[in-house]
């Protein structure tokens, strides 16, 4: 479906992604409100419109339009069009600076950053049939209280959502008895019964329930009865950055982008392959694979991490930070050789299952001049030709193996992203041992003496304009999602205490007696 945005002329503001992350939710005590999905994707819900400028507002609480005045310590050309009182009984109106235009059957909301509150001032919300309209909107904002307000640069000042046009006229809500659908009523009492026992052993102290701190039902997309949810369930919302077609190019456009701002080109890291081989047609033609295990990770401690992975891991992991090669990886085990996730080689139910583990037997590898080479491991002990499920038929990859690669090569771009991130962390002085700061020993062990973590204190003092731009680049969210793994040393401390103690129960003995 397209979104396209006309520049109309003046000033174009910038339109990125809306984030998920927000200020006041950064500054709750253990960062709470993130752990509300529905509230995450709606922050995420849409693009934002920035402001290219620092605007003052200042509103002296009467009906005219000389009661707003707007000025800027850094206007830009066009400043004065940007925003301005124009319907009076201080109101103040936008001028984003496009034409919006949608697939038929499409429309566009158009309101105030989602969840961003703003003393003094809030935004209207509006819906517009872009799907023929020939003019811009304009997006506006009711002053609340006399007074000042201030938009710093890079600010949002609207957020745009595509939603279907027509057919809401059509809905008939119907109000009914929860015992008119017995399978919802089923899941619902399961719930709410697991919600409830928890919030019990919470409110008692419960040590276990203070270390889980919180239910990933909805997270996880899976009930406690164990239905799971639709394919559509998703836990981050990702969308695209805006792509600029205009033609001829603009100087801003013509200056090439600073290295910075992509992921440098880097050596593969290496994966879990005993024996990567480049795949050869001729070599690997009709491989294929029996049924997968996963013992060929279970000397696993620590498995490095894609960028868009890293915030469900933390869901289950401790997630450290390795600067030789530059990593974030999960912890999977408390000591070197150890991986606690993987028991008799199935994964532990219900945990996150890392791309580096998935995209087994494929990984890639550096090949001259460290340009990567898709590689297959020979060593992988569930190869089998004779097996249905090939990877390599005719010369080509089936989909099976297109699969594998893919996530091989995905890895292969994200773990590059997650290094110039280490980078810059580093850079700043923003990393510390991971046992400083920490409240179970297991972080404190040799094995962990030369990893890292964010200290958040360091971090909260970062300039704003990083900050900002840290928070453009995705980079924050990475922070928060590594920040909030720590509490899971204490659930890996406990795996390992009951994997110690499975050990030690000596094997049931049969006796040689016969039965009297």
């Amino acid at each position: 479906m397209k979104l396209d945005c006309y520049v109309t002329g003046g000033i174009a503001c910038e339109i990125v992604p809306a984030p998920q992350d927000r200020a006041w939710m950064d500054a709750s005590p253990e960062r709470y409100p993130y752990r509300c999905l529905p509230l995450n994707i709606a922050n995420a819900f849409g693009w934002h419109i920035l402001t290219p400028c620092i605007l003052d507002i200042e509103y002296t609480g009467g009906p005219e339009k000389e009661d707003i005045r707007v000025t800027s310590p850094d206007p830009v050309p066009g400043f004065e069009h940007l925003a301005l009182s124009h319907f009076k009984r201080g109101i103040l109106t936008f001028h984003p600076g496009y034409l919006f235009r949608t697939d038929p059957g499409w429309q566009l909301l158009a309101g105030g950053p989602f969840n961003w509150p703003k003393d003094g001032i809030a935004p209207l919300t509006g819906i517009i049939e872009t799907d023929w309209l020939p003019f811009p909107f304009t997006m506006n904002w009711q002053m609340t209280r006399p007074g000042r307000v201030r938009f710093e640069k890079g600010e949002p000042f609207c957020q745009v959502v595509p939603v279907p046009a027509g057919g809401l006229d059509q809905v008939v809500p119907r109000i009914r008895a929860i015992d008119a659908d017995p399978e919802l009523k089923a899941e619902f009492e399961a719930y709410r019964d697991r919600r409830s026992e928890f919030l019990k052993r919470l409110a008692e102290g419960e040590a276990e329930a203070r270390q889980e701190s919180w239910q990933k039902f909805y997270f996880r997309g899976k009930l406690p009865t164990g239905t799971r949810a639709p394919a559509s369930h998703v836990s981050k919302l990702r969308l695209a950055d805006p792509v600029d077609s205009r033609t001829p190019p603009t100087a801003a456009q013509a200056t090439p982008a600073p290295a910075t701002d992509a992921p440098k080109r880097r050596a593969p890291l290496p994966g879990l392959s005993r024996r990567p081989v480049p795949i050869s047609r001729q070599h690997h033609e009709g491989i294929a694979v029996a049924a997968p295990d996963y013992r060929f990770a279970q000397d696993a401690q620590l498995l490095p991490l894609g960028k868009t992975e890293v915030e469900r891991a933390s869901l289950d992991f401790p997630i450290v930070f390795a600067l030789d090669p530059p990593v974030m990886a999960a912890v999977a085990g408390g000591q070197p050789g150890q991986n606690l996730f993987v028991q008799d080689g199935a994964w532990a139910p219900g945990t996150y299952l890392p791309a580096i583990v998935r995209q087994y037997p494929f990984t890639f590898a550096a090949g001259p001049r460290d340009t990567p080479v898709l590689c297959i491991d020979e060593a992988c002990p569930w190869l089998d030709r004779t097996s249905p499920r090939k990877l390599l038929a005719g010369g080509q990859l089936t989909p099976l193996g297109k699969s594998g690669a893919a996530i091989a090569e995905a890895l292969l771009r994200e773990t590059a992203a997650v290094a110039d991130f280490v980078e810059a962390l580093a850079g700043r002085g923003l990393l510390v041992p991971a046992g400083v700061n920490q409240d179970h020993p297991i972080a404190e062990r040799p094995s962990f003496a030369r990893l890292l973590v964010v200290d958040h204190v360091r971090y909260g003092a970062l300039p704003a304009s990083v900050a900002e731009d840290w928070r453009r680049r995705g980079w924050s969210a990475l922070v928060a999602a590594q920040v909030r793994s720590l509490g899971n040393w204490r659930r890996l401390a406990e795996r390992e205490a009951a994997r110690s103690a499975a050990a030690a129960v000596p094997p049931a003995t049969v006796s040689s007696k016969e039965p009297a």
